[in-house]
């Protein structure tokens, strides 16, 4: 039986994750919030059809009420990172690293990326940008990952320095939100994952009987674990900070779900016909969204149902299905 993913290490990961909390709240002291919106145009490629990117880029800063010194950011986007590709055998956070390399340099404390609606095979490996150096874009891929996190870096930068300039949110209150969902588990890939362990354990719900859930070495036949007859308990929340909302999507968010424009007239081939279109993100926030991905939980792709593609006939006259219905838990889950 696979063990990928061995409980010391999952154990670890909490431990320093907690570990972390408290000492972030232990060092806690009065500040200034700042929230700022800009875009990246041009700086990420869509592989998928309908091609739509969301080139939205959130930032937001602390300084420290007393000292006007940075004390902390936050960069949202939406790329994939994994501009070094397939090939590259160091251990690298992809152009994030330059992302927070910037961000630190320019405000102080410390930096965090998070990642939005890259789902639909939105990355940046595609990108053509010039090196300042020699006026090329770069053969070498951890150097082009640099270029392109620094220019995010520098968007989000200069538009966090241009709202400091303006003047602090009024003072900050935050308020979270949490919904447990019942998700299906309709795919028969990450079912099997799930059954031989190449997944980790998660307790699945059966769709007729509910009642309690079961780990999978607790289930008598481990070939009733098939694509159709679990469901799998997820959450989603929304955290308020100040002036700013921050929406935890336990997955990889298409960007028809944030932005709107799921195709309309609906393609013949897709699988799904008349389903009913979801309600986009951004339109609905009041305030400035950020759409931090993979957040508690990860799905796979979360995919607008009208666009749903896994049988043939295939949209666009493909001959085949395009990715990430195969990594994704089924076309109910965006809905």
């Amino acid at each position: 039986e696979a063990d990928v993913l061995r409980p010391v290490h999952a154990g670890r990961v909490r431990h320093e994750a907690v570990e972390a909390v408290a000492a972030a709240w232990n060092a806690r002291r009065p500040a200034h919030l700042y929230v700022a919106q800009s875009a990246a145009p041009n700086l990420a490629r869509d592989t998928r059809l309908p091609e739509l990117i969301d080139d939205t880029v959130m930032a937001l800063g602390l300084r420290d009420s007393k000292t006007n010194a940075g004390i902390a950011t936050l960069v949202n986007w939406n790329s994939h990172p994994s501009v070094c590709g397939g090939e590259n055998t160091e251990i690298s956070a992809d152009f994030p690293r330059a992302v927070v390399a910037r961000m630190e340099a320019g405000w102080g404390g410390t930096a965090l990326y998070v990642s939005g609606d890259l789902g639909g095979q939105i990355g940046s490996g595609r990108v053509k940008i010039p090196d300042p150096v020699t006026g090329k874009t770069p053969d070498d891929r951890m150097r082009k990952a640099e270029l392109i996190g620094d220019k995010i870096g520098t968007i989000a930068l200069e538009a966090l320095q241009l709202v400091a300039a303006r003047g602090a949110a009024p003072e900050p209150a935050v308020q979270a939100r949490v919904r447990t969902l019942d998700v299906p588990l309709d795919n028969p890939r990450f079912a099997e994952g799930l059954a031989v362990g190449l997944i980790r354990p998660r307790r699945l719900y059966n769709k007729e009987v509910g009642g309690k859930g079961y780990l999978p070495m607790e289930l008598p036949d481990r070939s009733s674990l098939r694509a159709g007859v679990w469901n799998l308990k997820t959450e989603v929340a929304v955290v308020d900070v100040g002036t700013a909302r921050w929406v935890m999507v336990p997955g990889e968010l298409y960007p028809e779900l944030a932005l709107g424009g799921i195709q309309e007239p609906q393609d013949k081939g897709a699988d799904y016909q008349g389903a009913p279109k979801e309600s986009p993100l951004r339109p609905m926030s009041d305030r400035p969204l950020f759409l931090i991905g993979l957040a508690n939980d990860e799905l796979g792709y979360l995919i607008p149902k009208s666009q749903w593609d896994n049988e043939p006939p295939f949209a666009y006259g493909r001959d085949e299905s395009q990715y990430g219905e195969r990594n994704s838990t089924g076309p109910e889950t965006a809905p």
